[in-house]
């Protein structure tokens, strides 16, 4: 649906269009933190093949999958732009992860 089909579309009622976004974050919700389980395991192979955090080339795929995917042109800047943030977030993590783990040994 493009931004001008958005303008005609007319929603059940306000309250029922709120609703069925709550039960899409929810499902948002469970799908990321299924995510960041395996960002985890990404980041404990990454660190014991020496890996850099950053692999721009396989960044780069997800967003051209991404856009590949998206149903409507109008929305896969906005799309590709959620998932860069989430790759950022991923990569944070996995420095996050990598700098404690690096902590854990100086302190043995």
């Amino acid at each position: 649906m493009g931004l001008a089909a958005w303008a005609i579309r007319s929603p059940k009622s306000l309250s029922q269009e709120r609703q069925r976004i709550n039960h899409i974050d929810q499902q948002i919700v469970r799908l990321l933190n299924e995510r960041f389980d395996t960002v985890t395991a990404i980041g404990e192979l990454k660190q014991q093949q020496q890996l850099p955090v950053l692999d721009q080339q396989r960044e780069q795929r997800v967003l051209h999958q991404v856009a590949a995917k998206s149903k409507q042109t109008a929305h896969t800047p906005y799309l590709q732009a959620i998932y860069q943030a989430i790759m950022r977030n991923s990569r944070a993590y996995q420095t996050d992860l990598h700098d404690l783990h690096k902590e854990e040994i100086n302190h043995d």
